[in-house]
């Protein structure tokens, strides 16, 4: 009994050498000898992988030590910049519809209402054009944009917020 543990044992241990974690500092060799069990033959050597390691106070000081960092200390004299806001113009046009560009505009832009529409329709009529609202760059020119898609066409332009100095 004790025979066919020890060759099951012999028979398994490259497996079990293959998946251990190790790093090979001397290697040894010893000679098996073959199975008798069910006619099946072992190989005649098989390496095995000694690992020695040594630790030493400085080692065991060094893994225990903390390490310095920097704190970030705002200094209060940061300044951030916001990013400059665009204005979306509507253009006057005497061939346009009241209630389309109206309806256009409430569903386009997002800070416009019914009556906030009506108002800023008759300033683009009187005057040329009118202030629809300021936004930031990107979507101020995609709110002139949409305006432009409509069928037939509302005239409108977005362009930078004049700097006050």
């Amino acid at each position: 009994m004790t025979s066919i543990r020890n060759c099951l044992l012999l028979t398994f241990l490259p497996t079990v050498l293959a998946f251990t974690p190790t790093i090979p500092s001397t290697q040894t060799y010893r000679t098996l000898s073959s199975c008798p069990l069910f006619g099946l033959a072992s190989p005649d050597t098989v390496t095995i992988t000694t690992t020695t390691t040594k630790t030493t106070s400085k080692s065991r000081e060094k893994q225990t030590q903390k390490q310095d960092f920097k704190v970030y200390e705002d200094d209060g004299d940061t300044e951030i910049e916001e990013a400059p806001l665009w204005q979306v113009y509507l253009i006057g046009d005497k061939g346009y519809s009241q209630n389309h560009v109206t309806q256009r505009m409430e569903a386009i832009l997002p800070d416009v209402n019914a009556d906030g529409a009506g108002a800023i329709y008759d300033a683009a009529q009187r005057i040329g054009e009118a202030l629809c609202g300021k936004y930031d760059q990107e979507e101020a020119e995609f709110y002139a944009e949409q305006l432009q898609r409509s069928d037939p066409i509302i005239y409108a332009e977005a362009r930078e917020e004049p700097k006050n100095d």
